[in-house]
């Protein structure tokens, strides 16, 4: 049997064991109840702001109705766009078993597009659709482009919306709704809001019971370990009924689970980003026994629903990006929550019957919270935006409209950044070598760079650059306790040059391996993931046909780790820092102090002067994927940055494309 034919028979057979439940569900929904309205809505407004709690349907049966509408005239999609992986393909699911189809229901995300010629529903990510506008500025396939989770703000929501109002323009056919359990409607109709334009807002109810709400009489130095007391005290005091607990990454889930392996009657669940899908999907399985603990970063906050959940147990902590445009460093940092995040939160647990939520905070600190938390393009590097929109023709960026405007500081370190890389030049336009080329890439700018230059002849080791490139943009490669394993595999399949010659050995190892079950075997045995090295493997293939395209030549550096190194300083120029006499690190512009991250094989080296990749914010600012190099390497692959003589030229520069930002 062939398995295509098994993957139906599967898909069938799950379809036929949840409809007979979903039908008469779907019409109990709130959202079921307002499906003349927005039908008639989308009639008359081009633009309309669904705002639905918690439990009312919106995300899996607005795409429904408007499928039932017709909305798929002449060959027309509908998407649904979402900032996260996991809610677009868990939607995608959900909605196709409902529709009791499966070619007419599709999702696409970054390096995995499932969509076909059938397909009538697109789920997608933001930055995917995002992407597609380079090669359909006005998006003609789309009918009506639904935004779910507007109240996120990544940064790509933000950036979306932004240039479907232009496009809206354009194209008076085009219907945008706009799906979130939080937003402010009114602010998002005054940004869409144009001159004669009617724009629709809709609240709906949800579905939920109350919850009640518990704070810690003292505050708590390891949230990890109170996490486990709570959910211990709950599995032995309180009702069935499932518990999540949300914690801030990977590291934490681990601990957290590992911590309650003793404690009988309890199923243990680690929900986050670089799990594989299928690992994922197991949250949302009905086939279980005894108690489930869901441990999960934020991704279950809004965009996805378990069922079962009566519990939740709160850190009050997210992990978040943050921007020092000073430095022009990025880094990840461990924040509180806002008090919109914590009620999200809470809301988890009050889906099938009333709940409780555990806050680990004192009800004083939960006070002082912020309302909501800061929009992503106003906590973010702006680099690789900035690029996106020249590469669209918009040549004033700073006036380009966004629903909360970036900090101008941000958008000229962004284009100094670009102009560094050779990305624009003195008038701030993309240049033909390099701008429009980098522009093509799904990755970050330095990275791209970095590919081209590996192809000229003065590095030669584009194959090598294109392998560690794919490992730079995947995450959680090691499995299970980051640090402990990251450092025992890096030991093993290390190199004395540093982090990115380790993550080069670790995925040609991996790759020559042919065998499924060996290299499942040899992951085992290093603690790798074996999704995120397959996924690495995705990216590769991605970018190896954007190479192509430019017609840059795959050639291999036979071993020769100067070259890769030398050509790691050309993306990464401005990531370099000289180990002072205490062994931390001192960046040469800026004079940013770091340490040395503990997973790094340097540790023991702390060679004089490293690139690095990026930095995390712990009990430290560490760097983080750090090579060594040579000090003379800078002043001669990146004069423009380092080079005294051009210090003054580099100040007129500066002041030249602040104005290009006024």
């Amino acid at each position: 049997m062939s398995n295509d034919l098994i993957e139906e028979l599967r898909f069938e057979k799950d379809s036929n064991n949840i409809i007979a439940g979903h039908e008469s569900d779907r019409n109990s929904l709130p959202i079921m109840r307002y499906r003349d309205h927005i039908l008639y809505s989308l009639e008359i407004a081009s633009t309309v702001i669904v705002v639905g709690e918690t439990g009312c349907g919106k995300s899996t049966q607005i795409p429904q109705i408007l499928y039932e509408a017709g909305w798929n005239f002449q060959d027309k999609v509908i998407a649904v766009s979402l900032p996260r992986r996991i809610a677009t393909i868990s939607l995608a699911m959900r909605v196709s078993q409902e529709m009791r189809v499966k070619k007419q229901v599709s999702y696409k995300i970054r390096f995995d597009d499932k969509t076909s010629n059938d397909t009538k529903i697109k789920f997608i990510t933001d930055g995917a659709l995002i992407r597609e506008i380079m090669c359909d500025p006005l998006l003609t396939q789309y009918s009506v482009i639904m935004v779910d989770d507007a109240h996120e703000r990544s940064i790509y929501t933000d950036l979306l919306l932004s240039l479907l109002k232009k496009i809206k323009v354009k194209r008076k056919d085009l219907r945008v709704i706009i799906s979130s359990a939080t937003i402010d409607a009114e602010s998002y109709a005054e940004f869409f809001h144009d001159k004669g334009e009617n724009i629709q807002i809709l609240s709906i109810e949800g579905r939920t019971y109350p919850v009640d709400v518990y704070y810690l009489e003292e505050p708590c130095a390891d949230y990890i370990k109170k996490a486990a007391e709570t959910v211990k005290n709950i599995h032995e005091s309180q009702p069935r009924g499932d518990i999540l607990v949300f914690l801030t990454g990977q590291e934490d889930i681990h601990l957290f689970l590992q911590s309650l392996q003793d404690t009988s009657g309890l199923e243990g669940l680690p929900l986050y980003s670089g799990l594989s899908t299928e690992k994922q999907m197991e949250v949302f399985s009905s086939h279980h026994s005894g108690r489930r603990v869901i441990a999960s970063t934020n991704i279950a906050e809004t965009s996805i629903t378990i069922e079962g959940i009566c519990y939740v147990v709160d850190c009050c902590f997210v992990k978040a990006k943050i921007y020092n445009p000073a430095s022009n460093t990025e880094y990840l940092n461990v924040i509180p929550i806002s008090k919109a995040q914590a009620s999200q939160r809470a809301g988890r647990a009050g889906r099938i019957r009333p709940g409780k939520c555990y806050r680990l905070c004192t009800e004083s600190a939960f006070i002082n919270l912020q309302e909501s938390s800061v929009p992503e393009i106003l906590r973010s590097d702006l680099t690789s935006t900035v690029l996106f929109l020249k590469s669209l023709g918009i040549r004033n960026i700073p006036n380009f409209q966004f629903i909360d405007q970036p900090n101008k500081t941000s958008v000229v370190k962004a284009l100094e950044v670009l102009y560094s890389l050779g990305a624009i030049d003195d008038f701030g336009e993309l240049t033909k070598t390099i701008g429009y080329q980098i522009a093509e890439f799904p990755i970050d700018p330095r990275f791209s760079v970095m590919l081209l230059n590996s192809c000229k002849d003065e590095f030669h080791c584009s194959r090598e650059m294109l392998e560690i490139v794919s490992m730079l943009s995947i995450q959680n490669l090691f499995s299970g306790k980051g640090i402990e394993n990251a450092l025992w595999t890096k030991r093993k399949l290390g190199a004395k040059e540093g982090d990115h010659i380790c993550l080069l050995n670790i995925f040609e190892n991996f790759n020559r391996i042919q065998n499924f079950q060996e290299r499942k075997r040899f992951c085992q045995e290093h603690k790798l993931s074996m999704r995120a090295l397959q996924r690495a493997y995705q990216i590769k293939e991605q970018l190896y046909r954007i190479m192509g395209k430019f017609k840059c030549k795959i050639v291999s550096c036979d071993g020769d780790v100067e070259g890769i190194l030398r050509c790691l300083v050309t993306g990464l120029f401005a990531n370099a820092a000289q180990r002072n006499p205490n062994g931390t690190y001192k960046t040469v512009k800026g004079d940013q102090l770091f340490y040395l991250h503990p997973t790094s094989i340097l540790g023991a080296l702390k060679p004089p002067w490293v690139v690095f990749t990026e930095v995390i914010q712990q009990d430290k600012p560490y760097i983080c994927e750090v090579s060594e190099i040579d000090a003379d390497w800078l002043s001669e692959l990146a004069p423009h940055y380092f080079s005294d003589t051009r210090a003054m030229q580099l100040q007129i520069q500066h002041r030249r494309l602040q104005n290009v930002a006024q």
